[in-house]
């Protein structure tokens, strides 16, 4: 997995953000410092070669999430560091998508084509999106982390501090960014792909319009949007916090988890694990379960039952980050099969406005 600067000379100190809260810092060193706050490391170790930094810590399961490139810029407050979310398949195919969609965008602006510029301008949008909300949620896990770990705090114990705002407001923009993307990409598959002349705005719309289609790409769409495929879940979750009830109070309570990881022998690491959907992959509430507060044992028999949920629930960060590359998937699925131009932009001396001062 090479980062878009491995090939230059120059190669920036770089964060990477690593599930549960994690991260890794490569400061130019020759070491890598393994850690969830500056002030706690957990272990270094020799840096890699520069660009072989990812897969190493692939190797010791922590998949990076995505990288921060700390340019001198960013450290005197002039810019924010340049992120790029990393793909759970490997490779910053955010990053190659958006390139692609650049492309095409000028392209058809040069063939006078509104119509596929319109949709090339909003699909880059929602690449920024939901990659900005990806980091924005494992800021949050972060300081999530740092907040509330204890090292002798017993590990079932269910934990909540400050910081879970950031962490529901984050899941909540990130569902509802995701969820307007689905429904531009199915605009995209039935207009570009399916050559369908109804107007399609919406994934449900699209489902009705497409339900015979015998295309490779609608029939997995389709699938996806079925029983508990990941378009109905990320549907069921989006229409849960949009139409029901705000992320994180579709319960009685709500509370993360640290978790700990062993890396090696006598390395042990804390991993924040937020609690976003029962296993299965459905959407768990306790609207029946009615909780005497008054009444001890009607609070613990509630409680229990939640923490149930919360050991074999699926996590928040890492749900976020599967869902953002499937979409991305979607759409290098839809981009191949449209056949639209592409054209990089170029600027001339042509280009070049010459303003005379009067």
């Amino acid at each position: 997995m090479n980062d878009r600067f491995a090939v230059d000379d120059y190669k920036p100190p770089r964060i990477l953000h690593l599930p549960g809260g994690l991260r890794a810092v490569d400061d130019l060193s020759g070491r890598v410092k393994l850690y969830f706050s500056p002030k706690k490391i957990s272990c270094e170790h020799p840096a890699p070669e520069y660009a072989k930094l990812y897969s190493t810590m692939r190797k010791v399961d922590l998949p990076p999430v995505g990288v921060e490139f700390r340019r001198s810029e960013v450290e005197r407050g002039l810019a924010p560091p340049d992120w790029e979310c990393a793909s759970p398949r490997g490779g910053f195919l955010g990053l190659a998508e958006r390139r692609a969609w650049e492309k095409i965008r000028n392209a058809a602006r040069k063939d006078k084509r509104p119509e596929i510029a319109r949709i090339a301008a909003h699909s880059l949008t929602y690449l920024d999106l939901l990659s900005l909300r990806v980091c924005q949620l494992s800021t949050a896990y972060n300081q999530m982390l740092i907040s509330a770990y204890r090292p002798d705090d017993d590990e079932r114990l269910l934990i909540s501090t400050g910081y879970m705002r950031h962490i529901d407001a984050a899941v909540h923009a990130f569902l509802s960014d995701a969820g307007s993307f689905r429904d531009l990409l199915a605009e995209m598959a039935w207009r570009f792909v399916l050559s369908g002349q109804e107007r399609v705005t919406t994934l449900g719309t699209f489902i009705k319009k497409a339900k015979f289609s015998t295309d490779p790409l609608a029939v997995e769409m389709l699938t996806a949007a079925s029983d508990k495929g990941w378009l109905r879940q990320l549907s069921s979750l989006r229409d849960e916090i949009v139409h029901v009830a705000p992320m994180g109070r579709q319960q009685n309570f709500h509370s993360c988890k640290i978790r700990s990881k062993t890396l090696a022998p006598g390395v042990v690491v804390p991993m924040l694990h937020y609690p976003i959907l029962q296993q299965d992959g459905s959407i768990w509430n306790d609207d029946a379960d009615f909780v005497d507060f008054n009444d001890e044992e009607s609070i613990i028999n509630s409680i229990t039952r939640y923490n149930n949920f919360v050991e074999r629930s699926l996590d928040g960060l890492s749900y976020c980050w599967q869902t953002h590359d499937r979409l991305i998937d979607l759409l290098s699925q839809i981009r191949s099969r449209s056949g639209f131009r592409s054209e990089m932009l170029r600027i001339t001396d042509e280009d070049i406005i010459d303003v005379k001062s009067i």
